[in-house]
């Protein structure tokens, strides 16, 4: 409505300019141009009132919408993207859920609003222009509404073409660059000869193309909305000439019949804008949808969550992982394969075996990041289900090979997690983690910015950085991956004791390499190519031929032609 009547101020502003012009050529009384004289004014500072109040009302819209948007976008991620079974690259990523949806912020004020606006224009012009002489009408509304028609029609069609997997080619610059600067500091190191930038060069010329295409359709169709204005005011002015040389209409009222035609075109104009508009937000839209996509389990699994979240007891009792197995892809080897592991209070489980056993993938089901494919995870008797998954969380706390730490201080990145903590309690878990030196030496203290995912640490301060945080949670079920990952000898050894000094009823799942300080736990889970090869205490794994076996000698014999060869 703001938008139809600000162009109607501006058709009025014409109108009524053309009117006191050709009435002043007369030459009449100052006093009879007071009333035209009063119009343009009303209608110049109506016009730009009425403008600002329609940028204001759009400009609510918009952003409402891109709130509502990213929150919804977000609720939906955060459940989705730990289990994703491919996941999107991270240029790609980023432009999805940042410039894919700035794209949708605009839908109804640029794809919606302007055909309504021009149909409402149209019609109220026409009745006017049918107080002067109902021939007018008629005429007026046949070039209008043909010339509405023909824009919506070719525009949508040319820019149909046009934009064809435009945000997709965008997004393929968006990820091209992001590996480029991820990998900038190897490329600098390794300085290559003749350093292969063929595939973003690629997907910048298929971007610049397409813009292109883009742009000259755009000019196009631009071309023929002048030619349609243009032409409807000529139309009209020889309609006009007609009715004033027949005495139908007054002279005075010629210059008023063409030019209001032209000026209500202007709502006319917006419409190939929008038919681009259209078609990137479809285009967004599917992008969107296409990593924001739930499976009908996962749909079920958060309605049953609903219902009974108020009375389930999240006390932890015991969690079962029974026959399950997951696999990434149909065209990779499967994680996991029948896995049936019993986990209670105070049991602890250590899971170790060479690389890409599928050892992870274990801790991700527990923590409900995967569904599995087959088989069930069942926690305190009810399968996984039944949860959401915050309340599954709620009992777990994991600290995995790559930590993420915010762009903050210290003590930003604990109160992150748990805002009312204090001071004292930060440095005490600190302590436990072997960081208490490394704390004192830094001049700021807990104020200290650990920068970009922690890049102003070493790798292993960001690891017992983030184990710290963990520690603080209190959960019930830890599970460490790689927890002695980055780590000399005697921190390792320290960080040993601190785990198995670990409350009673606290649940203890580690994955690890290093097999030299396993005795201390229940059990112990040998895993090769996705599957458990053996399993038990240290004593039994040792005493008999295998995996374990052949694992713990190659690392006794490593530690030893180590310590012969330091002495």
């Amino acid at each position: 409505m703001l938008s139809s009547i600000a162009i109607l101020l501006g058709v009025g502003l014409i109108g009524t300019s053309a009117y006191l012009i050709s009435y002043a050529a007369l030459q009449p009384s100052i006093a009879v141009l007071n009333i035209p004289i009063v119009g343009v004014r009303f209608f110049g500072i109506s016009k730009s009132l009425f403008r600002y109040l329609e940028r204001l009302a759009s400009h609510e819209v918009n952003f409402r919408l891109l709130s509502d948007l990213r929150i919804w976008i977000y609720q939906r991620f955060v459940h989705l993207i730990p289990g994703r079974k491919e996941m999107k690259r991270t240029g790609d990523l980023m432009a999805r859920v940042v410039e894919d949806v700035e794209i949708l912020e605009f839908f109804f004020i640029r794809v919606v609003n302007p055909p309504l606006t021009a149909l409402l224009t149209i019609l109220i012009v026409g009745f006017f222009l049918g107080s002067i002489n109902i021939q007018l009408t008629g005429l007026y509304f046949f070039l209008t509404l043909v010339s509405w028609l023909l824009m919506l029609v070719f525009s949508y069609i040319a820019a149909e073409k046009a934009s064809r997997q435009y945000l997709n080619i965008r997004a393929d610059v968006h990820a091209e660059v992001s590996d480029i600067l991820n990998g900038l500091s190897d490329i600098l190191m390794y300085q290559p000869k003749n350093t292969d930038f063929s595939t973003y060069i690629q997907a910048e010329n298929r971007y610049q193309q397409t813009q292109m295409r883009v742009s000259v359709t755009s000019g196009w169709i631009n071309a023929l909305l002048v030619i349609l204005t243009q032409g409807s005011m000529i139309i009209m002015l020889v309609m006009g000439i007609q009715l004033v040389s027949q005495g139908i209409v007054p002279g005075l009222l010629l210059a008023v019949i063409p030019l209001m035609t032209v000026s209500s075109y202007d709502s006319i104009q917006p419409l190939n804008l929008s038919a681009q508009q259209y078609h990137l937000s479809c285009q967004g839209v599917t992008r969107i949808l296409e990593i924001s996509s739930e499976s009908k389990n996962q749909i079920k699994r958060k309605a049953e969550a609903i219902d009974t979240s108020e009375v389930i007891s999240m006390e932890f009792k015991d969690l079962q992982i029974t026959d399950v197995s997951y696999s990434y892809d149909a065209d990779i080897e499967v994680g996991v394969s029948h896995i049936t592991v019993d986990i209670r209070p105070g049991k602890k489980v250590a899971i170790v075996g060479p690389s890409g056993a599928g050892k992870t993938t274990i801790a991700r089901l527990i923590l409900g990041d995967y569904e599995p494919d087959q088989g069930k995870l069942f926690l305190n008797g009810r399968p996984y289900t039944d949860f959401s998954k915050s309340q599954i969380t709620s009992l777990s706390a994991y600290a995995g090979a790559s930590p993420y730490l915010l762009n903050v201080s210290i003590r930003e990145n604990f109160q992150y997690i748990i805002p009312e903590i204090s001071d004292e309690t930060i440095i005490a878990y600190i302590q436990q983690t072997q960081m208490y030196n490394w704390l004192m030496g830094l001049e700021a203290g807990l104020d200290t910015v650990v920068g970009e995912r922690g890049v102003r640490m070493s790798e292993g301060e960001r690891r017992r950085l983030d184990l710290a945080r963990m520690l603080i949670l209190k959960r019930p079920v830890l599970i460490l991956d790689e927890p002695y990952a980055n780590q000399d000898i005697t921190n390792q050894q320290l960080l040993s004791s601190l785990f198995h000094n670990l409350q009673k009823d606290i649940a203890l799942i580690m994955i690890t390499h290093r097999l030299l300080d396993l005795d201390k736990f229940n059990e112990i889970l040998v895993m090769d190519k996705g599957s458990i090869v053996d399993r038990g205490d240290l004593d039994s794994l040792r005493s008999k031929e295998g995996l374990f076996k052949r694992m713990w000698d190659q690392q006794k014999n490593m530690l030893f032609d180590q310590n012969n060869g330091s002495s």
